[in-house]
C-alpha cells in the first residue's frame, strides 16, 4: 500500500501533463504563420476570412476576399453568428493580438475550427502575401 501511492501520484501527473500537451498542439495547429494561413485560404475556399480591425485599418488594406468584423464593436458577437460554427473559420488582425481574443471568444460560442493568422497582417505582408483594397 505504501508504494501505491508513489505510483498513482506519478499516473496522475503524467495524465495532466499529456492532456495539457494535448490542448496546447490542438491550439497550436490553428495558429498559422502566414504562408500556412494563405495555404489554409486556398485549400478552404468558402472558409470565411473576418478581418477584425477597425473600419479605418481595413480601408487601409486587407486579405483578398477578408469580411471587416470589429472585434471592439459591441455587435462583434451578434454579427459572428451568421457563420456555421460547424464550418473552418479564419481570423487575423494587425499583430494577433485582438484575432486571437476573438478566435477564443468564438471557440467559447462554438466554433469548432478557428485558424488565426500568427502576427496578423503585419506578418503576412512581411511575406510577401498580396494585400488588397476593399
Amino acid at each position: 500500500m505504501k508504494n501505491l501511492l508513489p505510483i498513482l501520484c506519478t499516473v496522475i501527473v503524467l495524465s495532466a501533463t499529456s492532456c495539457a500537451n494535448s490542448q496546447s498542439d490542438k491550439e497550436n495547429n490553428f495558429n498559422l504563420p502566414a504562408i500556412t494561413f494563405a495555404e489554409k485560404m486556398k485549400s478552404l475556399p468558402q472558409a470565411p476570412v473576418i478581418d477584425v480591425r477597425t473600419q479605418e485599418e481595413f480601408a487601409e488594406g486587407t486579405l483578398p476576399g477578408a469580411i471587416n468584423i470589429n472585434w471592439n464593436d459591441s455587435g462583434f458577437s451578434k454579427r459572428i453568428q451568421a457563420y456555421d460554427k460547424s464550418k473552418p473559420v479564419l481570423v487575423y488582425c494587425r499583430s494577433g493580438a485582438r484575432s486571437a481574443e476573438a478566435a477564443a471568444a468564438m471557440r467559447k460560442e462554438g466554433f469548432t475550427e478557428v485558424y488565426e493568422l500568427d502576427g496578423g497582417i503585419l506578418k503576412w505582408m512581411q511575406a510577401g502575401l498580396a494585400v488588397e483594397k476593399p
